[in-house]
């Protein structure tokens, strides 16, 4: 689909993580740029939407299903408000421009199905949160058209586990590949890595000790994580990534 290459293909490192300010990078172009996702309260609620959710052992998977009727192309947007009413804040790559947390991605056929990793957005202990989706148009730019609120339980703040995250890319990665790199190739190929896919943090002795032996590859893994990467995109990936024959 021409408009999910649009979509995701130009912004691939954020759509590969998450945030939805980037997600849509092209999008955006243009169109107001990354402040168009701050001041939405003007944009009513009444959507009627529903979560279905499943967890693996690093975060959550969410299937967002949108009941009302919506223009095509859509995305959907999904933060996280507290007792007070207040977007709860993200951590990296798992945030927007103004530091709250929103992970993000097409609609098809009435879904969209985000993740993120537990501890990505900084809830407080004992604090009680609501699901906001807000769902938006895609033609030349981003144009909201509902939101709605969710009941949702999720786990209270706590490191988020980045090389859990990053493990089933890295066995993609290793299978790619081929050959063993250089430690030197391989520190370039981890650093280009975590470029492309938004991820902060450095490139330390736990990474590089991941990198080397990574866990067989498990396609299953890597889309439930990565929900809005696709094949042809990993490809993009993998060919920016991994280091080219002298």
């Amino acid at each position: 689909m021409s408009w999910r290459r649009r979509v995701v293909g130009a912004g691939l490192g954020y759509a590969v993580a998450g945030p939805v300010g980037a997600i849509v990078g092209v999008g955006l172009a243009g169109g107001g740029g990354d402040e168009a996702w701050h001041d939405l309260s003007d944009v009513p609620f009444g959507l009627f939407v529903e979560a279905e959710v499943e967890d693996d052992e690093v975060g959550r998977r969410f299937t967002l299903i949108i009941h009302s009727e919506i223009p095509s192309p859509a995305l959907a947007r999904l933060q996280l408000r507290d007792d007070a009413g207040q977007l709860v804040a993200g951590h990296a790559p798992f945030r927007d421009a103004g530091g709250q947390f929103a992970v993000g991605g097409p609609i098809e056929h009435g879904r969209a199905v985000v993740y993120a990793p537990f501890g990505a957005a900084d809830i407080p202990e004992g604090a009680t949160v609501s699901l906001e989706v807000t769902v938006f148009s895609l033609d030349d730019a981003l144009t909201p058209v509902g939101r709605a609120t969710l009941d949702g339980k999720l786990p209270m703040a706590r490191p988020w586990d980045r090389r859990g995250y990053l493990a089933p890319v890295l066995a993609l990665l290793t299978k790619t590949r081929g050959s063993a790199p250089s430690e030197k190739e391989l520190g370039e190929e981890l650093a280009r890595l975590l470029e492309v896919l938004g991820v902060p943090g450095p490139i330390d002795e736990p990474l590089l000790a991941l990198a080397r032996r990574p866990p067989p590859l498990d396609p299953d893994t890597l889309l439930f994580r990565y929900p809005s990467v696709d094949a042809e995109h990993w490809l993009e990936v993998m060919d920016a990534v991994v280091s080219k024959p002298a």
